[in-house]
């Protein structure tokens, strides 16, 4: 008996990246609404690659927008925490 083909799936990549806690809330805020809306409640994944389905498909002054509304944040790793110094 021949083997059912499986539909293809994109490789899943495990990413890291930093967010201000104010969009940390708007993750939640998202989640919230699509629960209110009778919809499966969305991992904070599903939320940003929403996020990004819906900015590709923007006009030019959307995106534009978008990217000049948005807050600098320092990228990386806070420094570690001295364990000896007591604090934390």
């Amino acid at each position: 008996m021949p083997r059912q083909a499986t539909p293809f799936r994109d490789r899943v990549r495990r990413c890291t990246f930093t967010l201000p806690e104010g969009d940390e809330g708007l993750i939640d805020h998202i989640r919230d609404l699509a629960n209110r809306m009778g919809l499966d409640t969305p991992t904070r994944s599903e939320v940003v690659r929403a996020a990004l389905k819906n900015l590709a498909w923007a006009n030019e002054r959307r995106f534009r927008g978008a990217f000049e509304s948005l807050e600098r944040v320092k990228t990386g790793r806070p420094p570690k925490r001295d364990k000896d110094s007591g604090e934390g």
